[in-house]
């Protein structure tokens, strides 16, 4: 089960930016952190390949990606601890631009490869 909440410029963190979009996509399941992390670094490098974008750093429990296309994209894939070694993917794609179909099209397009 996939759950979306898509927040345009309302806040999160009193944001200063308002024509700025989020969306933020609980993507469910139960993994390992290790196979989190790795999941998500392979999905997004199969999107810039695909789309386009800059960097891709890892971290311990998150994977960045930063200036995807189209738009300026940023997103990040956060593998947050349930229990024991089990994490839940989080999938949160941050708008750069005053575009929230861009936005939402970022997200649609690296559920798609997460779910392949």
């Amino acid at each position: 089960m996939r759950k979306t909440l898509l927040a345009a410029g309302m806040g999160l963190m009193a944001l200063p930016a308002a024509a700025e979009d989020y969306d933020i996509t609980d993507l469910a399941g139960s993994l390992s952190r290790e196979s989190c992390v790795a999941r998500a670094r392979k999905v997004l490098n199969a999107y810039v390949a695909e789309w386009g974008g800059g960097d891709v750093n890892t971290g311990d429990w998150a994977i960045y990606g930063w200036d995807l296309r189209p738009g300026d994209q940023d997103v990040v894939f956060l593998c947050l601890a349930e229990d024991g070694d089990n994490a839940r993917a989080v999938l949160v794609v941050h708008g750069g631009t005053d575009d929230p179909e861009a936005t939402r099209n970022t997200a649609d397009r690296l559920v798609e490869i997460w779910d392949r």
